[in-house]
């Protein structure tokens, strides 16, 4: 789990810059119509997933925290400070496919 705290807390701000959602060569293939339903369609899987994720992480945060887990490495950690990067990363994401819903902004560049 340690080895995913930098990608899972750079995540929310690669979807901010659009720089790792992509479909592009699909999307250009299709009619405009279809493209907006698609990339609407994909935004609305990405915030589900990530929300879904986010819920996830937190629960396992809190039953780690609740139970005092520990994670037996190269040294003792309690485990809920290891997997609450999990929820915070995802829920980052979720806001930010959020925001370009909201905004109605395409995530590709």
């Amino acid at each position: 789990m340690r080895r995913a705290l930098i990608p899972l807390l750079g995540a929310p701000w690669l979807v901010r810059e659009k720089g790792h959602i992509y479909i592009e060569v699909l999307i250009m293939a299709l009619p405009a119509a279809l493209q907006r339903r698609l990339v609407l369609a994909v935004v609305l899987a990405c915030i589900a997933v990530a929300a879904t994720l986010a819920w996830y992480g937190g629960a396992i945060t809190l039953q780690d925290f609740a139970s005092n887990e520990k994670d037996v490495r190269s040294f003792d950690m309690p485990r809920w400070m290891l997997m609450a990067s999990m929820p915070l990363s995802f829920g980052m994401m979720a806001l930010e496919f959020l925001r370009l819903l909201v905004r109605r902004e395409s995530p590709y560049r």
